[in-house]
């Protein structure tokens, strides 16, 4: 029997968070106000793999070419584009529309008129050979395309442009994986598999295994003023000086880290369906579900 398993989390615009899961049959979605969980829906179909709040609407792209939306208490189902599309994840831009990426490229989905469109990274005239996306990212009003083998896109939705903010020249020849983008002025951090970089227009910088574990995603935020890293563990400061954000916390493999609806508090969401709540030092668990 497959275990329940969370694949993303998102915010609704009242501060509510939702997590998607998946058993890779049934699907369902979860919203939390920082206190409690409650099941918002439950459909058959395989898993999907990622989810975005546009509005109140909440956006799962899933491996059967299809994309469910649950909008004022149903789940809609939509045709992606390409019925093999993976896709990673997706984040709603300024004009309402939700951009998603993944293995084939870029997916747009605009709820005004429901249409579900594709482009390749070849289209922004992107070389793409291996370059699959592994991560949408969106922070300051700027959004970034983030994947394999060096792959750093800067997305502007005013233009429909993208610009590429590193290569496979950028760290030395190296071959990295990353998963998401954090801007800070003009330098950008990377969080990815095992590494965490940092790239500006003079220099790049990788940190290998900054939380332990090379087989896993290093998460990047901002905590305050403060960057934050995160895996099974929550560290704030800087490469060199972390500290932990709660002695002696672990957790396995974290998910994301939300801002909670209870003002000063966070939520930490693992795979596993196990959440907690960190304020003043401590984590109290608040699991999504039972496993």
């Amino acid at each position: 029997m497959v275990k329940r398993a969370i694949v993303g989390a998102t915010r609704l615009p009242g501060g509510e968070i939702v997590c998607a899961a998946t058993t890779r049959r049934v699907n369902s979605l979860w919203q939390g106000d920082g206190r409690s969980w409650r099941l918002l829906a439950e459909w058959k179909g395989k898993e999907v793999t990622a989810c975005c709040a546009s509005g109140a609407a909440v956006v799962c792209p899933a491996l059967d070419g299809k994309l469910y939306v649950f909008a004022e208490g149903e789940v809609r189902t939509l045709s992606l584009p390409d019925p093999e599309a993976w896709i990673a994840e997706g984040r709603a831009l300024e004009d309402g529309r939700v951009l998603m990426g993944g293995a084939r490229g870029l997916v747009f989905y605009d709820p005004a008129s429901g249409a579900v469109t594709a482009k390749r990274l070849s289209h922004y005239g992107i070389d793409k050979p291996g370059r699959r996306i592994h991560g949408v990212s969106q922070a300051e009003g700027r959004v970034f395309i983030v994947g394999a083998r060096n792959l750093v896109l800067e997305y502007d939705e005013r233009t429909d442009t993208l610009v590429e903010r590193a290569n496979m020249a950028t760290f030395g020849g190296r071959e990295l994986l990353f998963t998401s983008a954090l801007p800070s002025g003009e330098r950008l951090w990377l969080g990815g598999m095992g590494v965490l970089a940092a790239v500006d227009e003079e220099q790049a910088q990788v940190w290998e295994d900054p939380l332990g574990d090379r087989n896993h995603q290093v998460g990047v935020r901002w905590f305050r003023d403060e960057l934050m890293v995160y895996q099974s563990e929550l560290w704030v400061g800087e490469p060199g000086a972390w500290r932990p954000l709660v002695d002696g916390f672990q957790a396995e493999s974290i998910l994301s880290v939300e801002d909670s609806p209870v003002e000063g508090e966070l939520v930490a969401v693992s795979y596993t369906g196990q959440a907690y709540v960190l304020a003043d030092g401590s984590a109290q668990p608040l699991p999504v579900f039972e496993a």
